[in-house]
């Protein structure tokens, strides 16, 4: 079997700075209990599939994600 990979690139406006925690950005919105699960998700699913290649940054006022997954 041939091994493919995915490359996902995800962007979204933001105000303000990137800040990390574990690992992972930390929501901005004021319900911090509510948010937050989905990246901790994506970072789950591309560890299942190889490496756990998910970053994140921010620049200009744009969060972005980027994912590969191999498979």
């Amino acid at each position: 079997m041939t091994k493919q990979t995915v490359y996902v690139t995800i962007r979204n406006p933001m105000a303000g700075e990137l800040r990390m925690k574990n690992g992972l950005p930390v929501t901005s919105k004021a319900d911090k209990g509510a948010h937050g699960y989905g990246l901790a998700s994506l970072k789950k699913a591309a560890a299942k599939y190889g490496d756990d290649n998910v970053t994140f940054s921010a620049e200009n006022g744009w969060f972005e994600l980027q994912m590969f997954l191999n498979y």
